[in-house]
């Protein structure tokens, strides 16, 4: 009965998840479609005229187009930033280690990507330990901030405390979203929803890479702001670090306070049969 019931489940959760997938690519594509077809028109244009211009063969077009592909694959932009100084190596370490993995700076090398691995293999489960337990000591400093509010200010006694927890975490995720988008738009020159972006896109480890803080920003002198970029990659990595605690807070809170709803439960079907 009890493998039925949980097939059905299995089964509901599967169909959910393909319709969820389903409906967000119809949107997605009602949302990008349009605007990728003017990009790609403009491209074509330029191409065409590039050509034009300088009478270039189309073979050695595709081959000048190709290396272009290949550099920017490769994290390089028109004004050449160095990717693998001390700063760009400590950013690209923490996207390493918390699974962000933004893209924009990759190991070329071949010792590069098998140190990577074997990073990789050590640092992931090092960090989300950090993490799990950084999480959990949250959840206490929550905890016993809401029962010391309950008791001395409210002078009741604390209900539903994980609950609460949870809400509270998923305000101080929301409160740094805001905060981080903040930096990007004095620091980088961001709009500010493009910050928010970039902040949710962190905190949730998606990290599609299109706006990082090694990026230079086009209203800025690549060379003239390195201490714009000191500042945020360093804010970027406590960032990122503090969030995906808070994140695992939150699961951990949502998790305890199913627990705790289920362990009532029990000893109330429990109180009942022993009556």
């Amino acid at each position: 009965m009890w493998h039925a019931e949980g097939s059905r489940n299995l089964v509901i959760q599967i169909a959910v998840f393909l319709v969820y997938i389903f409906l967000g690519a119809v949107i997605f594509q009602a949302l990008e479609l349009r605007n990728e077809e003017e990009e790609r028109e403009a491209m074509l244009v330029a191409r065409n005229q590039f050509q034009a211009k300088y009478n270039i063969s189309h073979d050695d077009m595709k081959l000048f187009i190709s290396k272009i592909e290949e550099i920017v694959d490769h994290g390089f932009s028109q004004d050449w930033v160095k990717r693998w100084t001390i700063l760009g190596s400590l950013f690209f370490a923490g996207t390493v280690v918390t699974t962000i993995g933004y893209g924009h700076v990759t190991p070329c090398t071949d010792g590069g990507r098998i140190f990577c691995i074997l990073y990789a293999l050590v640092g992931i489960p090092l960090t989300w330990l950090m993490l799990s337990t950084l999480a959990q000591h949250i959840n206490h400093w929550i905890g016993l901030a809401l029962k010391c509010c309950h008791e001395r200010v409210l002078k009741r006694k604390p209900s539903r405390i994980e609950i609460k927890s949870a809400a509270i975490t998923l305000m101080i995720s929301v409160l740094m979203i805001l905060t981080i988008a903040l930096f990007g738009c004095y620091l980088e020159g961001w709009r500010y929803i493009d910050g928010v972006y970039f902040g949710f896109i962190t905190l949730t480890t998606i990290g599609f890479g299109d706006f990082v803080p090694l990026h230079p920003s086009p209203n800025r002198d690549p060379e003239g702001y390195t201490a714009h970029v000191l500042v945020f990659t360093i804010t970027s990595i406590i960032y990122f670090t503090i969030g995906l605690a808070v994140v695992s807070s939150v699961l951990l809170s949502i998790r305890n306070a199913m627990e705790e709803r289920s362990l009532s439960g029990f000893h109330v079907l429990k109180d009942d049969g022993d009556d």
